[in-house]
Order: structure tokens, then C-alpha cells, then sequence
């Protein structure tokens, strides 16, 4: 577990970005599709086509076989971000129309892809460093998805390893969107549940 009483949150990155990329076994990734997959169609999500994913950095969960299998078997159409200046675009890819940004990061090619409102998306799944049990999420510090969530009225799905999990609080700001549901390789548990 992370996040320890008192640390800033340029403390709990510079902590969780030191650990060693080896500890985010491929078996834990496995585990974490196979629990998206499982908790998806289950009630507590409404059936629905649009959705918004992300592209795995290396110390993410990449959930590349959820996308594939939730597609196929839900007929899920899934989007993937595009920074543009400081917000995100959302754009569902046909075929390989993937350019790789700035950031190293593969991202849809908005000359090939289709554009949508955030507001026609069902649901959104987030990475992060680390989630706490209230649905605090402490990203990397660039706010971009703080800012394109502020005012969204779908369901925020954080998704993230086990040891991304803090016990503790994590410091929040006014603008920092919280999350409806955590996914893990070990859980899946709704935020506005959670009680301390």
C-alpha cells in the first residue's frame, strides 16, 4: 500500500515513481482484465456502447484484452484520449490509425478517427499513480483529466494495481475529481460506498 499521513502529493509521486517497473507483474495485469471484465456486465454498470479507455504507460495496467473482450462480447465501442493544448479529446480508432505524442504515449490520429463528446460517453476508465478508498486519485500533475471530468456526469472508474491503493487519504484539492468505482486485480468496490 502507498500514501502515508502528512506526504504531499509531489511526495507520493516521487515515492511511487521510484519503484522498480518489474513489480507490475504481467499476472497482476491479467488479473486486473479479468476483473474489469467480470464486474462490467454486472449490474452496478449500465449496458452501453460508448465508453472512454487509455493507453498503458509501462507503470500502468494495460487493458488492451478487456478493450477486446468487452468489445466483442458487449459490443462496447471504446475511445482514447488525445491531448490537445491543455484538454483531452476523445476519439474511437478503426484499423492502425495510431500516432505516438509527445509524451510517448499512443494516441488516436484525429485525422483518421472519430471525434465524441465526453457527454456521449458512458463511462471513463482512469489511471493514476494511486487511489484511496473515497475515490481520491493522485495523477502524474498535469490535471488533464481533473479538467475534462470537472463537470462529467458519467460513472469515473479508476483502475490500477493493488499496491496503488492507499489505506490512507490521499490529499485532494477542490478540483480534484473523485472516483465512482476502483478497479483492482484484488477488488472491485464502489467509492461512494466507502465509509471511514
Amino acid at each position: 500500500m502507498i500514501g502515508k499521513k502528512g506526504e504531499s502529493k509531489g511526495e507520493i509521486r516521487r515515492r511511487f515513481r521510484s519503484r522498480s517497473k518489474s513489480e507490475f507483474a504481467a499476472a497482476a495485469a491479467e488479473r486486473l482484465n479479468r476483473s474489469l471484465c467480470d464486474w462490467f456486465p454486472g449490474g452496478s454498470v449500465p449496458d452501453s456502447t460508448n465508453w472512454a479507455g487509455y493507453q498503458a504507460r509501462p507503470d500502468e495496467p494495460d487493458l488492451s484484452p478487456a478493450y477486446g473482450e468487452l468489445a466483442s462480447r458487449r459490443g462496447v465501442r471504446w475511445f482514447f484520449p488525445v491531448v490537445t493544448g491543455d484538454r483531452l479529446r476523445f476519439f474511437h480508432v478503426e484499423d492502425d490509425a495510431w500516432l505516438t505524442s509527445s509524451w510517448g504515449l499512443r494516441e488516436p490520429d484525429p485525422a483518421r478517427a472519430e471525434e465524441i463528446a465526453l457527454d456521449a460517453i458512458e463511462g471513463v476508465l482512469v489511471p493514476g499513480l494511486a487511489f484511496d478508498r473515497r475515490g481520491a486519485r493522485l495523477g502524474r500533475g498535469k490535471g488533464f483529466y481533473d479538467r475534462a471530468l470537472q463537470t462529467y456526469e458519467g460513472i469515473k472508474i479508476g483502475v490500477a494495481f493493488e499496491r496503488q491503493l492507499s489505506e490512507d487519504d490521499l490529499p485532494a484539492e477542490p478540483h480534484d475529481v473523485r472516483m465512482d468505482w476502483i478497479v483492482t486485480e484484488t477488488e472491485v468496490f464502489n467509492t461512494q460506498r466507502t465509509t471511514r
